[in-house]
């Protein structure tokens, strides 16, 4: 696969990752009454973050960088 096309599908992934976060951080703060869907919303992040470590090591493999808006932003 080209590097372009590697690209376009990592940040497609790395997107749905962010997507996935989104949802279950908001889910967790307009659902504080109903303790159920914690456990969904636990499974959400947890491989939210499983994707992106498998997105991290294929940009490694393919010696390729990962865009700016995918990085980690420190506080």
């Amino acid at each position: 696969m080209s590097p372009d096309k590697a690209n376009k599908h990592l940040d497609t992934v790395l997107n749905l990752v962010g997507r996935m976060v989104d949802i279950a951080e908001h889910g967790v703060m307009d659902d504080s009454a109903d303790n159920g869907f914690y456990l969904l919303y636990g499974l959400i992040l947890d491989n939210a973050r499983k994707i992106r470590i498998a997105a991290e090591k294929e940009y490694a493999l393919r010696d390729l960088k990962m865009p700016d808006k995918f990085l980690a932003k420190t506080k």
